[in-house]
C-alpha cells in the first residue's frame, strides 16, 4: 500500500507539469478564471505583472503560487512588497499558513521546521523568505541568488523605483542552462512618489506578461464559487450609486484601471506628477538679501472642516518638502484653533494660512485672541484673485501655485504624502472663460473623488504660508512685526496688501 509521502511525490510530479490542478487538488484552494488566468502565466512566462482591483483574492493566489514553486519545482520564493508587517499578515498568515492548514501536503521528514511569518526554509535554496523593501534598505535585496529563483513583489506599485534596480539582480539567472528566474508583480492602479516601475510594467511595450483585473471579476461576482471576504456585486452597485462610473474611485477600486492620465483639462497632468517623484531633493531659490529680502522655510496650511463627513486637514512645508500631514474630525473653532497653534509651535512654522471662507473665519477670530503668538493668515476660497485678469477667484490662482511648485521642484513629494492629496490632484480640472481660467467647482471634485478636496486644499494654504515666508522683504516683515505688536496690544491692524 503506498503512503501518504508516495501519494503526495506522484502529484508533486504531476504538478510540475500542471500546477493548476496541483493548486486546486493538493492546496485545495477554490480557483476561479482570473486566478487560473494568472498561476499559467507565471508557468509559461519569465516577468508577468498583474493589475488588479482591491478585494480579488490575489494574495491568496500568490501564496499559491509560492507553494507550488519550492514543493514541485524544487526552488526558491523571495516575496517582497511595501509595508512588511502587512506581508506577515496578507501573504504569510493569510496566505501561506491558511492554506497548508487545508491542505493534503503530509508531514514530512525533511520538514523540521514549520512556516514562521517571516521565512520557511525546507533545504539549501529551497523555502520562502521574506525580503525587506524601502528605498533605505535596498541592500537587503543584493545578493539573493539561487538555481531556481521567484521573486513575488506584491503591492508593487508602492515599491520605490530604486529598488526594482535591485529586483534585477535576483534574475541574473535567467537563460542560464539548468536555472530558472522568474517574476510576479502584482498590485492596485495607485501611484506613489517615487514608484513608477509597476505603472510603467503595465503599459504598451512592456517586457512583461500583462494581466488585468476589475472587481468584476472577483469569483462572488462572475458566480464560479462564494469566497468570503472577496468583493461581491452588492458592493460594486453601491460604489455605483456613490461614487459615480465615471469617477475616479470607481476606475481605480472598480475597474481596476489608473485614472485618466493624460486628460487635456487636468491642471496638474500625471507626467508632472510622476516627473516631480523623481526628483532627488528640492530646488531651493537663492535668496538675494542685498535686495531686501530673508530665507524663511516653514510653513503651515489647513483647512477647516467643523462637523460631517469632511476633514480639518493640516499640511505642514518645510525645506521644500511636506513634513507632516494630519487630519481630525468633528472639532469646533475653540479646538481647532488650539490645535492649529499646537501644530505651527511644534514645527516652529513662521506661518500658517488658514481656510477663512465659512466657519473657517470663527477659527482665525480664536487664533488671533488666544494665541497671539502665531503667525496667521486668512485665504477665503471665493475671495477675487489677485491676478483678475488670468484667474476667475483666489483659490484657482493657488491651485495654479501649488503646480507650478510641483513643476518647478521647489516641492518635492515624498513617501509623507498621503493618497489623499494624489486622488485631489488627478480629478482637479479647469476650464477657460474667456480670458481667464476656472478651477473645478468643489461640488464636481468631491462627486469625482468621493469627498471634499481638503488634502489639495491644505497644500495649497500651505505652499502659501511657505512661499511668503521664503520671499518675505524686510518691509514685509516690519509690517508683520508690528501687526503681532499690535494684537498683543488688542489694536486693530494696520493694512497691506499684495502679499501674495
Amino acid at each position: 500500500m503506498r503512503s501518504a509521502l508516495d501519494i503526495f511525490r506522484a502529484a508533486t510530479e504531476r504538478g510540475r507539469k500542471d500546477p493548476i490542478w496541483w493548486m486546486e487538488n493538493v492546496l485545495r484552494i477554490q480557483m476561479h478564471d482570473k486566478a487560473r488566468e494568472i498561476v499559467d502565466a507565471i508557468f509559461h512566462h519569465d516577468k508577468v505583472t498583474v493589475q488588479t482591483a482591491p478585494g480579488i483574492g490575489k494574495t491568496y493566489i500568490l501564496g499559491g503560487i509560492a507553494l507550488h514553486w519550492i514543493f514541485c519545482e524544487g526552488g526558491q520564493v523571495y516575496i517582497t512588497g511595501t509595508v512588511f508587517d502587512q506581508i506577515k499578515q496578507t501573504f504569510w498568515a493569510g496566505g501561506v499558513h491558511a492554506i497548508l492548514r487545508n491542505s493534503l501536503i503530509p508531514p514530512a521528514e525533511s520538514r523540521d521546521l514549520q512556516p514562521g511569518l517571516t521565512e520557511w526554509a525546507l533545504r539549501s535554496f529551497c523555502g520562502i523568505q521574506s525580503v525587506n523593501a524601502s528605498e533605505e534598505s535596498s541592500f537587503h535585496v543584493l545578493g539573493r541568488h539561487a538555481p531556481k529563483v521567484l521573486l513575488i513583489v506584491d503591492e508593487a506599485a508602492g515599491v520605490p523605483d530604486t529598488l526594482f534596480a535591485a529586483f534585477d539582480l535576483t534574475q541574473v539567472s535567467r537563460g542560464v542552462k539548468g536555472a530558472e528566474a522568474k517574476i510576479l508583480l502584482s498590485g492596485n492602479p495607485f501611484v506613489w512618489p517615487g514608484c513608477t516601475k509597476f505603472k510603467e510594467a503595465n503599459g504598451e511595450g512592456s517586457q512583461y506578461h500583462r494581466i488585468k483585473a476589475s472587481a468584476y471579476d472577483s469569483p462572488n461576482v462572475t458566480g464560479e464559487c462564494d469566497i468570503p471576504g472577496l468583493t461581491g456585486s452588492d458592493w460594486i452597485e453601491e460604489k455605483e450609486e456613490e461614487w459615480g462610473k465615471d469617477s475616479m474611485e470607481f476606475q481605480i477600486k472598480v475597474m481596476g484601471e489608473y485614472w485618466k492620465e493624460g486628460a487635456t483639462d487636468r491642471l496638474i497632468p500625471e507626467t508632472l506628477l510622476i516627473d516631480n517623484m523623481k526628483r532627488e531633493k528640492p530646488i531651493i531659490t537663492v535668496v538675494d538679501k542685498e535686495k531686501g529680502y530673508e530665507s524663511r522655510s516653514c510653513g503651515q496650511g489647513m483647512d477647516y472642516a467643523r462637523m460631517g463627513d469632511d476633514e480639518t486637514v493640516s499640511y505642514i512645508i518645510r525645506d521644500g518638502r511636506i513634513v507632516s500631514v494630519e487630519a481630525r474630525r468633528n472639532m469646533d473653532e475653540v479646538t481647532a484653533a488650539a490645535w492649529l497653534a499646537e501644530r505651527h509651535r511644534c514645527y516652529q512654522c513662521l506661518r500658517t494660512e488658514l481656510d477663512t471662507t465659512g466657519l473657517g473665519i470663527g477659527v482665525y477670530d480664536c487664533v488671533v485672541a488666544h494665541h497671539k503668538d502665531i503667525n496667521i493668515g486668512g485665504v477665503s476660497f471665493n475671495s477675487k484673485s489677485n491676478v483678475p485678469d488670468r484667474y476667475n477667484n483666489i483659490r484657482t490662482e493657488m491651485a495654479v501655485r501649488l503646480r507650478d511648485a510641483l513643476r518647478t521642484g521647489t516641492l518635492v513629494l515624498d513617501g509623507k504624502v498621503p493618497h489623499e492629496f494624489f486622488e485631489d490632484c488627478r480629478a482637479m480640472t479647469y476650464e477657460n472663460k474667456g480670458t481667464k481660467i476656472a478651477l473645478t467647482p468643489k461640488d464636481i471634485l468631491k462627486k469625482t473623488t468621493g469627498r471634499s478636496p481638503d488634502h489639495s486644499d491644505a497644500a495649497m494654504l500651505a505652499i502659501k504660508a511657505y512661499q511668503f515666508q521664503r520671499q518675505e522683504t524686510l518691509d514685509e516683515k516690519m509690517h508683520r512685526e508690528l501687526v503681532a505688536g499690535m494684537r498683543k496690544l488688542g489694536r486693530r491692524e494696520p493694512a497691506m496688501t499684495g502679499l501674495f
